[in-house]
């Protein structure tokens, strides 16, 4: 075990199914958060400069800061990976913002520490006009979706160009980080100076007592390496000893799980040979690209931004080049007729808009790949050779769920017969 970084105002907690949740030990100051935006601003505190909670995240509590000279958004962190998150997330929207056309908020300050005032990392940005497309999406026409569409696959093509030599986080060559990688970002117009890799900001990397383990967290040469330390982190899970009220259940979840890792290691090299990985690519990938990350212009569900850029990495491009979450759903390739949902006093049932929805995306995620083929094949060449890496990662990801636990089972050893069968997202979302 390694020292444990200050993580003053986290608290772990036990959440209703047994998994770990982050919580609030204590709330951010209104009053100083308030005090540190007019600083920042350059404005004197006074009755017309207002604050009000905006919104709440895993990780984050965000307010809106209105003063006379605009509208601003404070976000203030709990310190699930001290520094790491707010440095790299920083770095990655200024890099976004200077080597890309991506709508990204603009940050006008930020503190990576919390050893101030406030007692919290945060970050202060411009506040983003529009609205969530959770909140537009039924009220957005046909043409407007597709237009949408087209600008999230453009989006996915600057990312795909953005390459590094290695699996990590972007930070500044400046930052006091250290385990800063040698290899920069390669880039024809001469940005590589300013930006650097460094170590990997994870949900499975920093999540609940992870962050105190001694393993290496990056940057990563190889997919092998990235994977092979995430099933090291679940194989540690699976030994830690259980708690007092533990039953038999427990114990015997707990086996299931480390038998499931031992058989994805087993199945590593089928997926990931040694000899191929030596030519691996590396590019940025935003992994939540959904409709509560996608902000839209309310009349016309035009793009004004895409938020939430906290745990971006550099990763293979077997991953960059996957569909945004915002296009994943079951395929249904036959629009339902609403008459046939329509129950006595002209009540509609609700999985009438769920099949619609499902219809909807099957339908833009056909017109997501039409666009690709002609914006960027390259892209398109990638995934359509990644299939079998992505569903591999895909259940690394979900080996210690036991909703997901047989359908990844069956999936490999179909995978060891040679048997054609769906990807296995496919197969998830049925």
């Amino acid at each position: 075990m390694s020292s444990m970084p200050d993580q003053a105002g986290l608290k772990w907690v036990e959440g209703t199914w047994g998994e770990q949740q982050p919580r609030w030990t204590k709330e951010p100051s209104l009053d100083i958060v308030l005090q540190i935006a007019c600083h920042h601003l350059g404005l004197a505190t006074s009755p017309e400069t207002t604050i009000a909670f905006l919104s709440q995240g895993g990780f984050n509590k965000l307010f809106k800061i209105t003063c006379s000279i605009g509208n601003f958004v404070m976000r203030v962190s709990l310190p699930v990976d001290p520094f790491y998150k707010t440095a790299s997330e920083v770095t990655t929207l200024d890099l976004i913002q200077h080597h890309t056309t991506i709508p990204v908020p603009t940050v006008i300050a930020h503190d990576a520490s919390n050893e101030n005032e406030l007692g919290f990392e945060w970050i202060l940005m411009e506040y983003v006009s529009g609205i969530t497309l959770d909140e537009a999406w039924t009220t957005m026409t046909w043409l407007e979706k597709c237009k949408l569409v087209e600008r999230i696959v453009d989006i996915s093509s600057q990312l795909f160009r953005l390459r590094s030599e290695t699996i990590g986080n972007i930070y500044r060559a400046d930052d006091p980080v250290p385990n800063i990688s040698d290899r920069s970002i390669p880039d024809d117009h001469g940005i590589s100076s300013k930006y650097m890799m460094g170590r990997i900001v994870s949900m499975p990397f920093f999540w609940a007592t992870r962050l105190s383990l001694d393993i290496h967290r990056g940057p990563f040469k190889s997919s092998t390496n990235w994977l092979m330390t995430r099933l090291a982190l679940l194989k540690h899970d699976t030994e830690q000893p259980l708690p007092s009220d533990a039953d038999s259940d427990d114990g015997e979840e707990i086996d299931l799980n480390r038998e499931m890792i031992t058989l994805l290691l087993q199945f590593m090299p089928h997926f990931f040979p040694a000899d191929v990985e030596e030519s691996e690519g590396f590019g940025l990938r935003h992994d939540d690209i959904s409709r509560r990350n996608i902000m839209v212009e309310p009349y016309t569900g035009e793009l004004t931004a895409l938020v939430d850029w906290e745990c971006v990495s550099m990763v293979p491009l077997w991953k960059v080049c996957q569909l945004p979450w915002v296009l994943i759903s079951r395929e249904r390739t036959t629009e339902p007729q609403k008459h046939r949902y329509t129950h006595e006093g002209n009540e509609t049932d609700e999985l009438y808009f769920i099949h619609l929805e499902e219809y909807e995306k099957t339908c833009l995620r056909q017109l997501f790949f039409e666009h690709m083929a002609k914006l960027e094949p390259a892209w398109m060449e990638v995934h359509r050779l990644s299939e079998a890496k992505a569903d591999f990662d895909y259940a690394v990801e979900n080996c210690d769920c036991e909703i997901h636990r047989k359908q990844i089972r069956t999936w490999l050893e179909n995978v060891a017969a040679g048997k054609e069968q769906d990807s296995l997202r496919a197969l998830m979302l049925k």
